[in-house]
């Protein structure tokens, strides 16, 4: 359920697809059709030059060898077969476990109200207050609450609660690192000047400092 009516028709825009589709698909069936894609560069090779280089690359017809004939051996093929198996065990389980009965559509419950509004749903925030209120001598949240009246329900008017939580790792751990950085980063800054004769004249000064090295 939409808690605003621009969420309730709020779309996604497309993304291009095909592209990267195809290129995963080609991914999948090169990894699982290797030994096939080996057989074939073993006879082109083979009528090529005259090698063969089936031993080295296949044990039986299905089966790479990644290293050497006498470290391991693995089977893309037999794999991608084991996990499209596997994926029937859920499905049967699934399948054996579902309640028999029609299923019905009811009423969301409310807790006893007599109405349920969109605005009566957990959100981030709700989820994440618990975890503030644990660690609230941690992080130092400041909560603001503004009443338009006296009513501490807020049965009278608007209720404006406002809260800020200190960026600790931010402001002590982060921030220092930053700065250090970007101390550093300006000091070198004149170095890289993006000036090729200077680049030159590192290189020129590289090349005679390791010219007397040599020598030495």
């Amino acid at each position: 359920m939409a808690r605003t009516e621009g969420a309730a028709t709020a779309t996604e825009r497309g993304q291009p697809l095909a592209g990267p589709a195809l290129l995963a698909t080609a991914a999948v069936a090169l990894g699982i059709g290797a030994p096939v894609v080996l057989g074939v560069l073993d006879r082109v090779v083979r009528v090529t030059t005259g090698v063969e280089l089936r031993p080295t690359l296949l044990i039986g017809n299905l089966t790479a060898i990644p290293a050497h004939t006498d470290f391991s051996s693995l089977s893309l093929t037999y794999l991608a077969v084991c996990l499209v198996a596997m994926l029937a065990v859920p499905l049967a389980i699934l399948r054996l476990g579902r309640p028999r009965g029609r299923s019905r559509t009811v009423p969301v419950w409310d807790g006893g109200m007599v109405a349920f509004r969109p605005r009566m749903q957990y959100t981030a925030t709700t989820y994440a207050n618990p975890v503030r209120v644990t660690f609230a001598g941690l992080y130092r949240p400041d909560v603001h609450v503004e009443r338009a009246s006296d009513d501490p329900a807020g049965r009278s008017g608007p209720v404006h609660y406002r809260t800020r939580v200190l960026p600790l790792f931010e402001r002590y751990l982060y921030g220092p690192i930053i700065r250090v950085v970007g101390g550093f980063g300006r000091l070198v800054r004149p170095i890289q000047s993006g000036d090729v004769n200077l680049y030159l004249l590192y290189v020129l000064a590289a090349v005679l400092v390791a010219l007397f090295v040599a020598s030495r």
